[in-house]
């Protein structure tokens, strides 16, 4: 998978649990106090140029990946789900 640009939506949601830092800091040989935050993506989309037309493929955790794909003045069309 070369070439192109991606994209990542998402929200860090900060861990406050007191227990749960302190594993990361032992874990990490971090010092304590410090802010940890945990991912939780939502999307990822990947556009690049494909050719004469820009491709953008996108993953939403629980669906099957999609690629729409737009050339000149045509409207934008998707690919069979998966490809």
């Amino acid at each position: 998978m070369g070439g192109g640009d991606v994209r990542i939506s998402g929200r860090a949601v900060e861990v406050t649990d007191p227990g749960a830092l302190e594993r990361y800091a032992a874990g990490a040989g971090a010092l304590l106090p410090f802010h940890l935050f945990r991912a939780a993506p939502t999307e990822a989309v990947r556009t690049r140029v494909d050719g004469e037309e820009i491709a953008l493929r996108s993953r939403v955790p629980g669906r099957p990946a999609r690629t729409t794909r737009r050339g000149d003045d045509a409207p934008p069309r998707r690919d069979a789900p998966g490809l």
